[in-house]
């Protein structure tokens, strides 16, 4: 497969391979903002590949380096602590006033959470989204279960 010109001239594979994955359905929302065109003694690397490019494939929007991938995983592990120190202490209000609205923010911080790892997982490919849940599978696992103990104490 030929690959498909980027910006300005420039072949980037991580680009090529997008498309290849999602049938040449990719296109450019955005530019590399450091490379002006594709010259002999500039060959491109991997490190290109860390360049913010968005990408819309198939109606959704992907990101194309592992800086935005790091940054999205660290945004998840954010809300993971914030969701457990929600139910920390909605459990510390247990049997006052205050537990109607400690359990309800924790139940939000924690559908949060689980819906921002759960969209991360969709953008990925089958081997990616099983290193994924591999990785902090468990730790959502964990909030489901400490969210569902909360809720025998809410009944």
């Amino acid at each position: 497969m030929q690959q498909e010109r980027c910006v300005k001239g420039y072949r980037s594979p991580v680009c090529a391979l997008v498309r290849q994955q999602a049938g040449g359905e990719a296109q450019h929302e955005g530019a590399f903002s450091t490379v002006d065109r594709h010259t002999p003694d500039r060959q491109p690397r991997l490190d290109d590949a860390f360049l913010k490019v968005s990408l819309l494939v198939k109606g959704k929007r992907f990101k194309s380096t592992m800086a935005d991938f790091a940054d999205d995983l660290e945004t998840v592990n954010e809300k993971f602590v914030e969701a457990r120190d929600e139910i920390e202490y909605a459990q510390e209000d247990a049997e006052t006033l205050y537990f109607n609205e400690s359990h309800s923010t924790a139940k939000q911080a924690v559908t949060a959470c689980l819906d921002l790892f759960s969209s991360i997982s969709n953008q990925l490919d089958e081997a990616e989204r099983g290193k994924l849940q591999r990785s902090m599978g468990m730790k959502m696992e964990q909030l489901k279960e400490e969210l569902a103990q909360l809720d025998t104490l809410h009944d």
